[in-house]
């Protein structure tokens, strides 16, 4: 837990700033204490692929990521090569960690703070399972089809986003005004800088 939280200052960093991460992740991996940054995570990652490597792989009923990945490079190496699976199991651990429990809390604080919402939801579920449309425990192309948890996990994703930074939006063809301010078409906006420059507009000296 601690080095995720070291990597996600880090990615706070280098949202901000990208042309840091070389150098950045150059000193982390080489000056870190054992056991802390983003190197211990690549460790862990490495560990828990190599403990798999002499087991028997099922090819039916339930698997984890790293079962589904080796399947996958014992019928086709050239398709999933060692790197890869390595960069998949860091990008689980490092990214469907702390962003999955933040998007679960909110979306329970909020059904919570909203009863009718709630009520709604849980109709829908009630109601699917009543027509057996949904299993236990539900699949992803179940979740798909029902729209109101769909919408409830979408607002969430919207309305509080489970990283610090939104994908940004190219200005369209003969640039825009935004807040006051002229930018040219081509370049990558994001809600953060809009932020920033409705402050800036606020303090700008005459």
């Amino acid at each position: 837990m601690e080095a995720l939280e070291v990597g996600g200052f880090m990615g706070s960093v280098l949202g901000l700033f990208p042309w840091l991460n070389p150098i950045l992740m150059y000193l982390v991996i080489k000056f870190a204490p054992k056991g802390k940054g983003p190197g211990f995570v690549d460790e862990y990652a490495d560990q828990l692929i190599e403990s798999r490597r002499n087991e028997k792989i099922e090819t039916e009923g339930p698997s984890d990521f790293i079962g589904k990945f080796m399947a996958i490079q014992q019928e086709n190496p050239a398709k999933m090569k060692d790197k890869d699976i390595r960069n998949s199991a860091f990008a689980n651990i490092a990214a469907g960690s702390d962003t999955t429990s933040i998007t679960l809390s909110g979306i329970l604080y909020h059904l919570l703070k909203n009863p009718r919402a709630m009520e709604k939801l849980r109709k829908e579920l009630d109601d699917a399972a009543i027509k057996g449309t949904i299993s236990d425990p539900i699949t992803f192309q179940e979740a798909q089809a029902l729209p109101y948890l769909q919408a409830v996990i979408k607002e969430r994703l919207r309305f509080h986003p489970a990283v610090g930074f939104t994908m940004p939006r190219v200005v369209p063809k003969g640039g825009r005004d935004i807040i006051g301010w002229r930018f040219p078409e081509g370049v990558g906006l994001s809600s953060h800088l809009r932020k920033l420059l409705s402050i800036a507009k606020c303090i700008r000296l005459p």
